[in-house]
């Protein structure tokens, strides 16, 4: 029912440490292809820290999560796994610290910000590797760096020489390529429990 790693147990009454009882929603989704609904996870204090909602074992809807106060941190939709839409990042304050609009892809844009409310940063996504202009500021909004971006033709120009070199008889001399980077990994970059 849920993962062991996040179960405390108390040794006075078994049942009061059921409200303790954490798991990882995509433990549990591993572990079951016909989950339909929404998944909490808990602080230790038991206070909400996030909610996913899931079809067939899927990330298929909203998501949310919390700050341990109650104020809402982030907020992202799914479809099948894939952030799509608008998704929000906020600090402590209410402010937003970054925006990813994106669809299921992988293409789309980012804005980050400063604490202070000033853009910090921002640039284009190609089926979710960084691409074109990526502007950075400081927190007055002077332009401190800007760099052409060309994360998905680094990565086309890897996939040939990958089948290049794959072209001999021994599948364990095989050169693998990682096309797995998301918009969510950027969305979750600074998390620490990610």
């Amino acid at each position: 029912m849920c993962n062991m790693k996040y179960l405390i147990l108390m040794p006075t009454v078994f049942l009061s440490s059921l409200a303790f009882c954490q798991y990882d929603c995509d433990d549990k989704v591993y572990d079951d292809t016909t989950f339909t609904g929404i998944c909490e996870e808990n602080y230790p204090s038991g206070k909400l820290h996030f909610s996913t909602t899931y079809k067939l074992g899927q990330k298929d809807g909203e998501y949310q999560e919390f700050f341990e106060n109650g104020k809402l941190k982030a907020k992202a939709n799914y479809s099948n796994w894939d952030m799509i839409g608008h998704a929000i990042r906020y600090y402590p304050d209410g402010k937003k610290e970054l925006e990813i609009i994106g669809d299921s892809l992988g293409n789309g844009k980012l804005i980050r910000y400063h604490k202070n409310g000033q853009i910090k940063a921002t640039g284009k996504f190609k089926l979710g590797f960084r691409v074109g202009l990526w502007i950075e500021y400081d927190s007055s909004g002077i332009e401190i760096s800007r760099e052409e971006e060309d994360e998905y033709n680094s990565i086309v120009n890897m996939q040939k020489e990958s089948d290049e070199k794959n072209s001999n008889d021994d599948p364990e001399d095989d050169f693998y390529v990682d096309w797995s980077w998301t918009l969510e990994e950027e969305f979750f970059m600074n998390e620490d429990w990610y």
